[in-house]
């Protein structure tokens, strides 16, 4: 969550918003985690790649921290979807569930 949150204030620029919210969805057992900002956004060519390692968009990025982010996520039987459009801005939603099992 802290990496999406760094992503998001590097996206966004002085004056835009940036907002963490949670969801907890009991009949479903899962907590959901939501980081959206009003930052650049991402193209859609990009967007199916930027969980992959070392792909960045960043002229200093290693690469490395949304493909963390997927690894850890998956690791505690999570997802982690995106859903972004260019000069609006972005929002991350992680889903875990509240056993650690798999969905």
């Amino acid at each position: 969550i802290i990496n999406l949150i760094i992503n998001a204030i590097e996206a966004t620029e002085p004056g835009g918003s940036i907002s963490v919210t949670t969801t907890y969805q009991p009949l479903q057992e899962f907590v959901e985690i939501s980081v959206k900002d009003t930052g650049i956004g991402i193209s859609a060519s990009d967007t199916d790649k930027i969980f992959d390692p070392f792909f960045t968009t960043k002229d200093d990025g290693s690469g490395l921290g949304l493909a963390i982010t997927k690894t850890l996520v998956d690791a505690h039987g999570g997802k982690i979807d995106v859903k972004s459009e260019l000069g609006k801005g972005s929002t991350f939603i992680v889903s875990l569930p509240i056993d650690g099992k798999a969905q």
